[in-house]
């Protein structure tokens, strides 16, 4: 597959040379090149985007793209991780805040020193699979989800709106809990490339599966190591 990532400082490097291991034909701009990013001879490095992005099979973006929505929905490709709603989340906390009580969700805009990030991958319409991811100072655990989590309720509260933006991709929630209650603090649409490394090992999933949602992923839950997930009032480790 012809892969081309917009970058802008090189983030997704790591997550590039993965997908040209597994043969992939991966290309990657980088507006802001950092001098002391470490180069790799076999990703073709770009000057520029244009002159390649029709003649791709995927488009991913990394950072804040979403000035080139217009242009890339002419642009009959399949794209991930461009989305003006995620740009506005990332960009605007207060918009933030603003999601997480319009959809139901308890909130605290207060910072705690402690908290824990719980993600669900969404494709236009459902839940990718089963599976949900707790991370804490990445300590990173991925499990199948259980129907009488507190997340579980959580997230779907979220459905009607994902749904609205066309949304795929990452859903992330960071949380605190307070008094016995959990209180969501953040949410973010955007993908964090750690979680999506592990995710990968632990469900057996090329980063093809994970990124191109137009293929069959495989599944293999009984792989997963199902741990219990601890976060004690205002803070603890993940775990503890």
């Amino acid at each position: 597959m012809d892969i081309l990532w917009i970058s802008y400082k090189g983030d997704c490097l790591d997550i590039a040379r993965i997908l040209r291991d597994d043969g992939h034909n991966v290309l990657v701009y980088i507006q802001e090149l950092p001098y002391t990013l470490p180069m790799d001879d076999a990703i073709g490095y770009v000057n520029s985007w244009k002159p390649y992005y029709q003649d791709m099979d995927l488009i991913c973006f990394d950072g804040v793209w979403s000035h080139l929505d217009k242009i890339m929905s002419n642009v009959k490709i399949d794209k991930v991780f461009l989305s003006q709603f995620a740009d506005l989340l990332y960009t605007d906390y207060d918009k933030q805040l603003e999601l997480i009580e319009k959809v139901g969700l308890k909130y605290d805009n207060v910072y705690y020193e402690y908290s824990i990030d719980v993600e669900r991958w969404f494709n236009y319409n459902n839940w990718v699979d089963n599976f949900i991811v707790y991370n804490s100072k990445d300590n990173i655990i991925v499990q199948e989800i259980n129907k009488k989590d507190v997340s579980y309720k959580d997230f779907n509260l979220l459905v009607p709106f994902l749904k609205d933006i066309k949304h795929i991709g990452p859903v992330r929630l960071r949380r605190v809990l307070i008094n016995g209650e959990f209180y969501n603090t953040d949410i973010s649409l955007k993908p964090d490339y750690n979680i999506m490394k592990v995710i990968c090992e632990e469900l057996d999933y090329k980063m093809i599966n994970l990124l191109d949602f137009n293929q069959t992923r495989p599944l293999h839950l009984d792989k997963l190591s199902i741990k219990m997930v601890g976060l004690k009032d205002k803070g603890s480790n993940l775990g503890e």
